[in-house]
């Protein structure tokens, strides 16, 4: 798959494609803890939305409001909606938590927690504007300004899904 890549099979090497919490989530499971399986949805993904609804010129005028707008009336392309999909069925779920996984949250420079939204118990018929509403919420004002404060890149973001809650408030 080109835009998927499932929780087990990131390493480090993988931060920019998949985010620092999927990654970490990887760790651990290959560590041998036990945890629910999980995908990703990769910057990929993220960056042919983009590309496909022409936001790019929203992001590069620094017109937030624009580019939130749009982001919700986009439309994912049909061969993201295909393999995100097929992912879901092969989780086996009902349901699926979708959440954020930048390649600069969770990381030595910062933690970036409560910057981006989630989204818990999302039905398979839901997905779809779960994952928007979790990329628009990178361009929320607190956000672009925790970024640009910690230096991070405000404009890359993957998501994940997963079946449940880990005790420590990570969700996949």
């Amino acid at each position: 798959m080109k835009y998927i890549r499932l929780l087990n099979t990131l390493t480090k090497k993988d931060v920019l494609l998949a985010g620092s919490k999927a990654v970490l989530l990887s760790e651990v499971q290959r560590a041998g803890i036990k945890t629910t399986p999980g995908f990703v949805l990769t910057v990929s993904a993220f960056n042919e939305f983009f590309r496909k609804n022409k936001i790019i010129p929203f992001i590069r005028a620094g017109n937030l409001p624009l580019v939130r707008e749009a982001v919700l009336k986009g439309v994912i392309p049909q061969k993201i909606k295909s393999e995100v999909m097929e992912a879901f069925k092969k989780l086996g779920a009902s349901k699926v938590a979708v959440r954020s996984s930048s390649p600069f949250e969770d990381t030595l420079r910062g933690a970036a927690a409560g910057q981006f939204e989630t989204f818990l118990n999302i039905p398979e018929e839901e997905v779809f504007e779960s994952i928007k509403k979790v990329w628009t919420s990178l361009f929320a004002e607190r956000a672009v300004s925790y970024a640009k404060q910690n230096k991070g890149d405000s404009t890359k973001l993957s998501s994940y899904g997963g079946k449940r809650c880990f005790g420590c408030g990570v969700l996949y």
